[in-house]
């Protein structure tokens, strides 16, 4: 008989906090004692049952992420030669790990709590480390066993770029194991094995394009695609990602000379960024803001998965005669082209869209040409 147990619970303080949320813990149970540790992830009653999440939105992705913490603190158990509950408090430190795998989950949990797409990226990066099972313990952070890791994402016929990215997402770790003095920083794999970026196609609307999808009218059965439809508009508008269109809320929201001003920290670089809704395009962002703005609501819009929001994309574009694949990010290169093409002031553009260095926006200075060209087409001579 197993004689440690592991199970996942659910608000055992049987409290909520202000948003009628609870936090799911872990349990450890070993010789009638019992030790909780903290997932990080806070549900609603409703949102659980018994042993897993349920009537969430990323419960599958939620589930997996609370039964990996419970595979993780397995194998840590089983590294340990006299396990006790005390040395759960060494997992939680971090301290003692000393084995890169469990030392990676570790740090990825402490780091992305609450950064869910930071932590399906590191995470997915973690399961394929697994699976090529050469790079378990710090010794194996060697120039071999990490070109043997891009020889085995190169197997699965990934992209350039993915592949970079899993390595970019390990170099993270390898890093924080350099500054916890677990790897000498002479012996980083990094400082020899080198990989790089190939460019991307930046998909992008052209005028007609973007008013073709504004012109779109939607029967009320369709109040979906026309949500989808409002705010990829808004972020046509006004550039900003994903992820911080999700979390805005009328708290950012201010109101100045020329109309609503938004303030928002964008949630992948932690920059600020003031963006005008009155002066943009119109002020059509403003229009949308108005449209979805609730008294007593403190979110501005209503919320959907990237996954979702890019599958009704995709009908979108089918219904306005658009040829091109259509995701979120789409609206931000739309944002840069279309407002390069209309000022030149490429610095404007930059603290618009939050970069830090202008290199990165004269990015889209090089598309411009191609706007001018897709407009000269559109014009019937």
């Amino acid at each position: 008989m197993k004689k440690t147990q592991y199970k996942p619970i659910h608000n055992r303080k049987d409290k909520l906090n202000k948003r009628g949320e609870a936090l799911v813990q872990i349990e450890v149970y070993y010789q009638r004692r019992r030790k909780y540790i903290s997932t990080g992830i806070y549900l609603k009653p409703e949102q659980w049952d018994g042993n897993q999440v349920v009537n969430h939105e990323n419960a599958e992705k939620l589930n997996k992420r609370i039964w990996e913490n419970i595979i993780a603190l397995e194998l840590f158990e089983l590294e340990q030669k006299d396990f006790t509950l005390k040395n759960i408090n060494e997992y939680l430190k971090g301290e003692q790990i000393d084995d890169f795998y469990l030392f990676y989950k570790h740090e990825m949990e402490a780091n992305n709590r609450n950064k869910l797409p930071t932590y399906q990226q590191h995470n997915s990066t973690l399961k394929h480390l697994l699976k090529y099972g050469r790079i378990i313990s710090f010794t194996d952070l060697t120039f071999d066993r990490i070109q043997g890791f891009d020889y085995y994402l190169r197997s699965l016929d990934l992209h350039q770029n993915t592949i970079r990215k899993h390595h970019k997402n390990l170099r993270v770790y390898i890093n924080l194991a350099i500054k916890k003095g677990k790897v000498d920083r002479g012996r980083d794999p990094y400082n020899t094995f080198k990989t790089k970026r190939l460019p991307t196609e930046r998909v992008f609307l052209t005028s007609a394009e973007l008013t073709a999808i504004e012109e779109m009218i939607f029967p009320d059965e369709f109040f979906t695609l026309e949500k989808v439809r409002d705010l990829f508009l808004f972020s046509c508008y006004t550039g900003v990602r994903f992820s911080d269109l999700q979390r805005l809320t009328t708290d950012q929201l201010g109101v100045g000379a020329n109309g609503y001003v938004m303030d928002i920290r964008m949630h992948k670089t932690g920059k600020p960024v003031n963006i005008p809704l009155g002066l943009l395009f119109g002020g059509k962002p403003e229009r949308i803001v108005l449209k979805y703005q609730e008294a007593g609501n403190k979110k501005l819009f209503p919320g959907i998965t990237n996954q979702h929001f890019n599958r009704e994309l995709k009908v979108i574009a089918l219904k306005a005669g658009i040829s091109k694949r259509l995701t979120h990010h789409v609206a931000r290169h739309t944002f840069a082209t279309q407002l390069l093409s209309k000022s030149k002031n490429i610095y404007l553009v930059k603290e618009l869209l939050g970069h830090s260095r202008v290199q990165i926006t004269e990015i889209y200075s090089h598309l411009i040409n191609e706007v001018r060209d897709d407009e000269l087409r559109a014009i019937s001579w």
